[in-house]
Order: C-alpha cells, then structure tokens, then sequence
C-alpha cells in the first residue's frame, strides 16, 4: 500500500463475484480516507488511466489492509484482475444528491433538467439502491405535479431505448375501458395524414377531425375520410 496524496491512495485489486458497481475497504484504510460507509470513491486503473465511481462498504475481516475488493462491473469497465494497483480517491456525490433532497423537502423538480440529472445518474449507475430508494420513497409521499410527471416520462424516453418502425402508418390497439364486459377495442384506423385522433380527456371515446365519433367497439372506425 502507499499513500499518493491526502485523500488518495494505492491499492490492489480483490475480485469479488457481485454484481454491480462498489468496493469493500478495510477500516483502517477507509480512516486513512476519511470515508465512511456509502462515501463515494473514484478508482483509476493505474495503467489505462480508466476510471469509475463507486460507493464504498467498510469492512474489518473480509479483506487486509492495502487492498480493495471490486465489484466485476467495475473491474470490467476498467479492464482490471486479480492484483492490479489501482489508485484510490475520495469522490464527489453528483449533483442529482442535492436534487433528491429538495424533492424529500418536499421541492419542486423543476425545470426538466433536474428531473434528467436525477434519471442519467440512475442509467449511469452513479446512484446507490439506498438513493435511488429515497427518491422513489420522496416522489411517492410527496408526490410530483403534472410538471414533473412530463419531465420524468421524457427523461426516461430520452435515456431509454427506443423503437423504431419501419412501416407506416402506426396504429394503437388498446382498450379504452367503461364498457360493459370489459370490452376490447379494435385499432382506430384513421389515415393521420388527412384525420388526426386524438384521446377525450375522460379517455372513454375516441374523436377524429373528420367529425366522426366512435366507441369502436370492436369494429374498425368507419368514417368516411376526407383528404385536403
């Protein structure tokens, strides 16, 4: 083990089988640190100069002094193995920590930029389970607004996957509810380029421009169309 500079150190690496990003240290390295358990540490593959964040548990009998035991996420991302020397920094919390307190102090995520913040820390792995339960446990008791609802959605559209179709026109078949029988409803077969449709609020009808309403019922919509 050597020391780098305050708050640094080198360390080689124990694989541990668990996955996910984190790292167990020793007591008396995590003191030489001045961490504690879920401090946040940033460990730099000495050769490749990769890097990651992780969030450290302290331990006093699962490893010696000196070393550092990994996550394979993490040893995979930086390409480490049994016995590298890694350097060992104390690490920054992001900055979706602040944000998910303001939302358990009952704060507004807003503008949509912040409610992003939160969601790419969670993509990106840079949240504990423990932070990423307070947010959950905050938005619930809480609650969002619609604000922070649509901010949320096309957070999670914009870091998620996405489909693409290839064929056009797109259909949605779905049931609409309040029918008797809990009935299912055939697609709305509007052509979108001349008779756009659109959801009531109430979500029970389906209305198109050309002036035809249908509960469909099972049957296609029969609206006569009418191009412009």
């Amino acid at each position: 083990m050597l020391s780098c500079q305050v708050n640094c150190m080198q360390l080689l690496v124990q694989r541990v089988d668990i996955a996910g990003r984190g790292a167990f240290i020793h007591e008396e390295d995590a003191r030489r640190l001045g961490v504690f358990d879920g401090d946040r540490l940033r460990v730099i593959h000495q050769e490749t100069g990769k890097s990651a964040p992780i969030v450290v548990d302290i331990t006093t009998s699962l490893l010696t002094p000196g070393t550092i035991s990994l996550y394979n996420v993490t040893c995979s991302d930086l390409g480490l193995s049994e016995g590298d020397a890694v350097e060992v920094h104390t690490g920054i919390p992001p900055s979706s920590i602040r944000l998910i307190r303001k939302k358990m102090d009952k704060g507004r995520l807003t503008p949509p930029e912040e409610m992003m913040t939160i969601v790419r820390d969670m993509v990106n792995e840079n949240l504990s389970l423990n932070e990423i339960t307070a947010f959950v446990t905050a938005s619930y008791i809480n609650g969002m607004d619609l604000d922070e609802v649509e901010s949320l959605t096309r957070a999670m559209v914009e870091t998620g996957e996405r489909i693409e179709f290839a064929g056009h026109p797109v259909v949605d078949k779905h049931s609409i509810g309040g029918g008797a029988g809990q009935q299912d409803h055939a697609p709305c077969g509007a052509d979108h380029r001349c008779c756009r449709s659109h959801h009531s609020q109430d979500q029970f009808s389906c209305y198109h421009r050309c002036g035809r309403h249908g509960r469909l019922n099972g049957s296609p919509c029969t609206g006569r169309l009418h191009r412009r």
